[in-house]
């Protein structure tokens, strides 16, 4: 069966096939040219391939634009032969002014101005289906090329990444023309994530989040109404509000202040950093992942130990660059010295004292790899007054010298 000859009965359903050093070897209309320019633009070709080298069933990809793919890997003992690629299509209508304001950058990285204007050209006719139809017709296409009948959960999207790496974050015009309906959605979706946030637990409201993507609900601040001319610029400040909203629902979760900021600070590095739309959607994953992850531990820790413990092990957490004793943190608690050093060792199984050296001593490994502080200033600034006693710490916790450590982790 012709499959391009088939497929061309679907209005505007583009399919094109490319062979294994990825050189486009045919398409079932005129314009797969257009398309497999914009693919080569960002690295979407490198994903596309890269994913087929260890995957056998399709994968779905969703470019910051709007557009989403669907590639059909075609196999030969167990080798990549060609590679057929679905789409694109739009899960929810695009504004033409959205269109125009996106390809501005397509065209800064390398895209022709008459590819982006043929491009732009085509954008308007691409069909707007639902998630469900667009999969049907992948597993159609990996029927006719590999004689395997395969169901939606088999799309390697649905298995190994959540909505955060898949969804396109639509602007406004993506989701309603009602500006009200678009802030609705956007709390909604803000309020599902920090709720995850708060209970430590990153897949709690996964199938809803996902239902959002699939019905084209879902939206960011800042949408288009705010005017951000550049899609990378919204993208990259849509993930600092959502780090700083995240951060800040730790902190009431439990999260130390300084662990708390410490992580938003990280991510604010990365985001800036990160350029393509498929790494901006994969480090929104990973930011939403962490924060739930840090208060998931706060958690456990507050199961673990008594609350004075607790009091005991927060203040030297906060306390990190002094030099808190026993009888200070006996202060805090208003029990004895001796006493408390007991509890403590009885509850933790090390002193107060022994714990604040391992968190000293682990604080100043990360300052080592992340900065170009000298080991001396480090015991300094730890409140070692001995150099000497500072790397005998060090070296007792981390079984190294803090010369070695820095060497070796670098």
């Amino acid at each position: 069966m012709d499959i391009y000859a088939l497929f061309s009965v679907i209005p505007q359903l583009h399919l094109i096939t490319f062979d294994a050093d990825r050189r486009m070897i045919r398409s079932n209309d005129n314009i797969g040219r257009i398309f497999s320019a914009f693919l080569s633009t960002e690295e979407y070709m490198e994903m596309i391939f890269s994913h087929g080298k260890n995957h056998d069933t399709p994968f779905v990809l969703a470019a910051y634009i709007g557009f989403v793919w669907e590639a059909v890997y075609e196999k030969r003992e167990g080798n990549l032969v060609r590679v057929h690629v679905l789409g694109p299509i739009f899960y929810s209508p695009y504004s033409n002014e959205a269109m125009e304001r996106c390809l501005r950058q397509y065209e800064s990285l390398g895209m022709s101005f008459s590819d982006k204007h043929k491009l732009i050209a085509q954008m308007q006719e691409l069909p707007v289906m639902k998630y469900s139809q667009f999969a049907h017709y992948g597993m159609m296409l990996h029927y006719l090329v590999n004689g395997q009948r395969i169901s939606m959960n088999d799309f390697d999207h649905m298995q190994d990444t959540s909505f955060l790496a898949t969804a396109s974050f639509p602007v406004a015009s993506d989701v309603s023309e009602d500006r009200d309906v678009v802030y609705e959605n956007i709390y909604h979706f803000e309020n599902l994530l920090l709720n995850e946030v708060a209970q430590g637990q990153s897949s709690l409201y996964a199938a809803e989040l996902n239902d959002m993507v699939q019905k084209g609900r879902l939206a960011t601040v800042p949408t288009e109404y705010a005017n951000v001319a550049e899609p990378s610029r919204s993208r990259k400040d849509s993930l600092l509000i959502l780090n700083a909203l995240e951060c800040h629902k730790a902190i009431e979760a439990g999260v130390l202040i300084s662990t708390a900021y410490r992580a938003q600070e990280s991510f604010i590095e990365e985001i800036e950093n990160t350029h393509s739309p498929l790494g901006m959607n994969q480090l929104h994953q990973d930011i939403h992942q962490t924060y739930c992850a840090l208060v998931q531990e706060a958690m456990d820790e507050k199961k673990q130990y008594s609350p004075v413990i607790r009091k005991c092990m927060t203040y030297l957490k906060n306390n990190i660059t002094s030099g808190v004793t026993t009888a200070q943190l006996a202060d805090q608690t208003g029990y004895e010295p001796y006493y408390l050093n007991r509890l403590f060792k009885t509850e933790v199984g090390i002193s107060p004292k022994q714990y604040y050296r391992d968190l000293k001593m682990h604080y100043a490994a990360r300052m080592l790899l992340e900065s170009e502080i000298s080991i001396a200033d480090a015991a300094e600034y730890l409140h070692y007054s001995s150099y000497t006693h500072f790397c005998s710490d060090f070296k007792a916790v981390m079984n190294c010298t803090p010369t070695d450590y820095r060497r070796s982790h670098r």
